[in-house]
């Protein structure tokens, strides 16, 4: 989540995203291949981290994006 903050495109809304991955931690989530649908629902996210429906599918957007990049072999 700290490299969202640090990302222009994906911070453009002024979200601070970095406090949501230590309440995910917290909640015994390790990896981001733990919080895909479709067990993990963005109104999951909307309860356990106090944000709201849109925000909520925009981390699992984000979520999603960087599991694809992982899979491709391409993330750095």
């Amino acid at each position: 989540f700290k490299s969202l903050d640090c990302h222009d495109q994906c911070n453009r809304d002024g979200v601070i995203f970095v406090p949501f991955g230590d309440i995910l931690k917290d909640r015994g989530f390790t990896c981001l291949s733990q919080l895909i649908p479709p067990v993990i629902q963005p109104s999951h996210l909307e309860e356990w981290l106090g944000v709201k429906t849109g925000i909520a599918f925009t981390i699992m957007q984000y979520i999603l994006a960087d599991l694809n990049v992982i899979n491709s072999g391409k993330w750095v």
